[in-house]
């Protein structure tokens, strides 16, 4: 079973955009959006990402068809926009229920960490290879049978290409700081790798981890899946604030989950990184009460919100732990610059028995 995207190639040639920048006026067709889609689905292989499985361009018709990994439980939450609220949907006749929900239809906090855990280390894998999802919402995070999740739809991402040579220095200077900070732990980590049969990730392999590489075959691609579950164990907690890095200043996603450093005035530039990390934090809510935090049907209301209200714990009657509270404070930070990063995220208290269980079950 698959997934399977449909294109008319003629009529998104005809639809064009006109957008004025700092070199001129630039005209692009809705085709090149998604070769870029397309281009960028090919080099992407994850646990957590909705992957490609092949894709036919049919001359004859014109016609672009991508085959993506079918994800038979759907979208993790529908939005159902009464009183501000997003509802699990009902299982399909003959589909299993998800575990974790609530009378309400929400998730329990495990449950929540469970999920939330493998946004962390799917955003974690395309951050360290240059790519800002810019669109994260419960629309776009896919359950699989499993029970663990996928992320979806990369129609409005952005893979920063001229950062990728001062991006892969930086996180070789990171793993050098690791590792001068922890040398007692690298030391436990290596015996505890041999003692397992594993591999403990050295310096070489976490420089090929920031580069992509071209798409393998279906065998090498499966064990390239394999590999990157247990580079996992490390690589998000060596992922720090980002918010100095994947600079933009061209707006995209949805108006409830953009960060508040998005709605300045004027072309003023913001981290794509650090805005992902926002979004994940009003999924994160979301998951766990089924209400937006911020909400209004007037866009100028909505982005007033944003910008100054304080995240509404107390305005449905929610019963949150202090340890999600705490957690949600950071993500959902205003300041960019101050706003937490993955490896503060993946290493809080309320994500520590979430990550020991995803890791078992990968075997990592």
């Amino acid at each position: 079973m698959y997934a399977v995207k449909i294109f008319d190639k003629t009529s998104l040639r005809r639809n064009r955009t006109i957008e004025r920048g700092s070199i001129g006026v630039s005209v692009s067709t809705a085709l090149e959006k998604v070769e870029k889609e397309l281009d960028l689905l090919k080099k992407i292989r994850h646990q957590n990402i909705v992957g490609m499985q092949s894709y036919i361009d049919c001359i004859e018709s014109d016609t672009l068809f991508i085959l993506l990994d079918f994800l038979p439980l759907g979208e993790i939450m529908t939005l159902d926009r009464i009183e501000e609220r997003y509802m699990r949907k009902e299982p399909n006749p003959g589909e299993d229920d998800v575990d974790g929900l609530t009378i309400d239809r929400y998730f329990d906090e495990a449950q929540c960490a469970l999920f939330f855990v493998d946004i962390l280390h799917g955003l974690a894998y395309l951050h360290r290879h240059n790519v800002a999802h810019r669109d994260l919402k419960p629309e776009n995070i896919l359950l699989h049978s499993r029970g663990y999740v996928r992320i979806a739809d990369f129609g409005v991402s952005h893979h920063f290409e001229k950062e990728r040579i001062d991006r892969q220095q930086s996180l070789t200077q990171l793993w050098d700081l690791r590792r001068s900070s922890d040398e007692s732990s690298e030391v436990d980590e290596k015996e505890e790798d041999k003692n397992n049969g594993t591999t403990n990730l050295s310096r070489k392999s976490f420089q090929t981890l920031a580069s992509f590489g071209e798409r393998e075959n279906e065998s090498s691609r499966r064990q390239s899946i394999r590999s990157q579950t247990k580079n996992d164990v490390i690589s998000p907690s060596l992922m720090g604030s980002m918010s100095r890095f994947g600079s933009i200043t061209k707006t995209e996603g949805t108006f409830s989950f953009w960060a508040p450093e998005m709605l300045k005035h004027g072309n003023t530039p913001f981290s794509a990184y650090a805005c992902d990390l926002w979004a994940t934090g009003i999924c994160l809510f979301i998951f766990s009460s089924g209400r937006i935090p911020f909400f209004s049907e007037n866009a100028m209301d909505l982005f007033d919100l944003i910008s100054k209200g304080s995240i509404p714990y107390n305005k449905y009657g929610l019963h949150m732990s202090s340890t999600l509270k705490d957690l949600l404070s950071q993500i959902l930070n205003k300041d960019p610059t101050t706003r937490v990063g993955i490896k503060d995220c993946i290493e809080h208290s309320f994500c520590t028995e979430a990550r020991k269980k995803r890791l078992a079950e990968f075997g990592a």
